[in-house]
């Protein structure tokens, strides 16, 4: 791939809300190049199969199946808990901002 326009990264990096010097500009220009010529020699591997799948691995697939259980001392899973609020064991939020 030739050279990147400075037009081409001030667009990819106005894409990116990125505000960027002359130097990172020449550097991510650079940078860019080499990563789509990189990307340019994946494209360019045969990855038609024509036998098949082939596996280092004789092991077949097992799946497990989901099974409910009951404990005999709920009290018990909760005292050993790290934290816990009142009934329940308390752990970290997913979405905590």
């Amino acid at each position: 791939m030739d050279k990147l326009t400075r037009e081409e990264v001030l667009h990819v990096a106005d894409l990116g809300k990125l505000e960027l010097t002359d130097e990172e500009v020449d550097r991510f220009a650079y940078q860019l190049k080499e990563l789509f010529n990189e990307i340019d020699k994946v494209n360019e591997i045969d990855i038609s199969v024509k036998d098949g799948i082939f596996s280092p691995l004789n092991a077949e697939c097992e799946m497990f199946s989901d099974e409910y259980t009951t404990f005999e001392k709920p009290n018990k899973l909760i005292e050993n808990a790290p934290k816990k609020l009142e009934n329940f064991i308390e752990v970290a939020g997913v979405f905590d901002e």
